[in-house]
């Protein structure tokens, strides 16, 4: 049996489990590019050729788990754990683009009967449900996410990107169309200064980097959406109007708490 036509899973007719296992053990995380690295056993009563030994790790672990099913207390906690964040940034997300859409409908409605209290500069954000991550607009490294820290909407620029995968978390450089389908992300922060503006710097002089499960992210905006000088962040154009007419706005970060 030989699957990827290089890397053999099989010695004399019969799946070698032990060897498999072993090989999963030197393989303690996953990276979304192919491993070169070839891992030989060492041993006088090795009955494993060199040539025979040239296993991708990952794949020894898949093999592995299918076996096992993985079906631990560890596991099934990281599991319980990923679900919980999913349903209640699912939850926020609804009302968030339900409160939204009333908003809006309440606008158009006054705007209509030429009511002086009308607001100005309403304008529809599409997508809040999916953070505006989609197939049409995917989340890459380098992409910039308002993202919610305490009663702060800042602004993140994507650096890394991780999806779970047999109790690891796998890097990534894959566009990402769905935000359930990562498990951690590293952002660098920029926290509001003044209006529009943002800084990278805190008073303490240090950056901002973080590393967690991307619940707080709260929507995807376009790199045209900002300008970065130095130290500075500001928001243009519909990036500009959906921070202060939606997201910005403490009443709405209040209902992200709740």
């Amino acid at each position: 049996m030989n699957i990827t036509g290089y890397f053999a899973y099989l010695l004399f007719d019969k799946l070698d489990f032990e060897f498999l296992y072993n090989q999963r053990k030197l393989h303690e995380a996953y990276s979304s590019k192919p491993l070169e690295q070839k891992f030989i056993i060492v041993g006088a009563s090795s009955r494993i050729t060199e040539e025979v030994s040239s296993i991708q790790p990952n794949k020894a672990s898949h093999i592995i788990a299918y076996f096992t099913k993985n079906e631990n207390p560890e596991q099934r906690f990281v599991t319980q754990r990923e679900k919980r964040w999913k349903d209640n940034r699912k939850n926020i997300a609804i009302i968030l683009a339900q409160l939204h859409a009333q908003e809006l409908a309440k606008s158009k409605k006054e705007k209509k009967s030429n009511k002086r209290n009308a607001q100005e500069g309403l304008i529809e954000i599409p997508n809040i449900e999916t953070a505006n991550i989609c197939t049409n607009f995917p989340l890459e490294i380098g992409d910039y996410v308002f993202v919610r820290y305490d009663l702060q909407m800042c602004v993140g620029r994507v650096e890394a990107l991780y999806f779970e995968a047999y109790n690891h978390h796998c890097y990534t450089r894959e566009a990402i169309k769905d935000l359930n389908d990562i498990s951690y992300i590293s952002l660098h922060v920029f926290m509001p200064l003044h209006l529009e503006l943002f800084t990278d710097k805190i008073k303490e002089g240090c950056y901002i980097l973080t590393h967690q499960i991307p619940s707080n992210i709260v929507y995807h905006i376009k790199q045209d959406g900002v300008v970065v000088e130095g130290n500075f962040l500001r928001l243009v154009g519909n990036e500009k109007r959906y921070y202060f007419n939606y997201f910005g706005r403490e009443d709405i970060i209040e209902k992200m708490l709740k």
